[in-house]
């Protein structure tokens, strides 16, 4: 199967996410891809797509070869983490869900936190709030809207100093406020919400980070995470081809 996600990105242009895949039993498996790119490749002209990302299992070697021979370019690695233990010690922090008044200083504080590493991987834009256009403001909007019961907010003494998300069993988007870092509020962060996942019943708790975090990455083998996959993400720049 393939399939290829639209839309209109302010900084890429008209853009695409592909995702291919044939089960590695299947005869003739690189045949397969072959004729799977062929129809994505139909559909990504008929679009005019000027960018489209892509991703693949490190060990996938047929993918990467199908995108590497397409003009795909490597662009960053993700590593997906899984935690089988027991409750960690408990954080702590007070918190509570993100409600709609924390939008301007919750965008600032996050934009702020991931603003280098998406300037190093080239993730645009590397600022997520740098762009305060009505139209994008909105887009973000709708984005939390959708995010509301997930998203928690971290305090200590009062003092907000980072947030995470929980969707089912996966830790998504943890930051600390830069204001407040280096005082272990990360890891206070993560304990609290390992428990959280534990407490409703999931026996593993899941989360990826990019493999240029090593900072992270440390903190998460060192709370008992352990690498379970790593997906590299690639990108084609089409516009720039022409």
């Amino acid at each position: 199967m393939y399939n290829l996600h639209l839309w209109n990105s302010p900084e890429w242009g008209r853009s695409g996410e592909l995702v291919i895949s044939v089960y590695n039993e299947v005869y003739n498996r690189g045949e397969a891809l072959d004729e799977l790119w062929r129809r994505a490749e139909r559909e990504i002209e008929t679009n005019m797509l000027e960018f489209v990302m892509a991703s693949h299992d490190t060990k996938d070697h047929d993918l990467e070869q199908l995108f590497s021979k397409n003009y795909f370019r490597e662009w960053f690695c993700v590593i997906g983490m899984v935690y089988s233990g027991d409750r960690m010690a408990d954080s702590g922090l007070e918190s509570r869900l993100y409600i709609k008044d924390d939008f301007d200083a919750y965008h600032r504080a996050m934009g702020d936190a991931f603003e280098t590493m998406r300037k190093e991987i080239d993730v645009r834009p590397h600022n997520i709030f740098e762009n305060r256009s009505p139209e994008r403001m909105e887009i973000l909007q709708k984005q939390m809207e959708n995010l509301v019961e997930n998203t928690y907010l971290f305090f200590q003494d009062g003092t907000w100093v980072g947030s995470a998300m929980i969707k089912g069993n996966e830790i998504d988007e943890v930051f600390v406020v830069p204001s407040q870092k280096g005082r272990g509020y990360g890891r206070k962060i993560l304990n609290d919400c390992v428990n959280r996942v534990l407490e409703k019943g999931n026996g593993e708790v899941f989360l990826k980070v990019v493999d240029w975090n090593k900072t992270a990455m440390d903190l998460y083998k060192q709370s008992g995470f352990r690498e379970y996959v790593k997906m590299r993400y690639l990108r084609k720049i089409i516009k720039e081809q022409s």
